[in-house]
């Protein structure tokens, strides 16, 4: 068992809740949204985003970046990082309009594309 899965992601839960968190947490943060052989814990590090959005621009880079993840877990947990993170997430754009308009995309992660796309614009409308 990985540390990271200790009490169903408690660890991970703590570091995302740290406001402004040290140097070390933003770097295990890419690190971890860069390991490709851990899908369990790319996913699981999005997962915590989506209740407490992140703000460095380091990590929201990753972020965006998740949204090109092979796996469809990853895709969906950055789709809805990226919605709670907001204005700030707005480079993700072309990629969620490519997730949205893709023909090989399941009508469940378009839609998330689609509200994530209307997150995201609802400013500048």
């Amino acid at each position: 068992m990985a540390w990271w899965t200790f009490g169903d992601g408690q660890a991970i839960e703590a570091l995302a809740s740290v406001r402004i968190p040290a140097p070390a947490i933003t770097d295990f943060w890419i690190q971890s949204l860069g390991r490709e052989t851990d899908r369990e814990l790319r996913g699981a590090v999005l997962s915590t985003f989506r209740f407490h959005a992140q703000t460095d621009p380091q990590i929201i880079k990753s972020v965006i970046g998740a949204l090109g993840d092979n796996d469809r877990f990853v895709r969906q947990e950055a789709i809805a990082a990226v919605t709670q993170i907001g204005n700030s997430a707005v480079a993700a754009l072309p990629l969620l309009l490519e997730i949205r308009n893709a023909p090989a995309t399941d009508e469940g992660m378009r839609l998330n594309a689609e509200d994530a796309i209307r997150a995201l614009t609802a400013d500048k409308q």
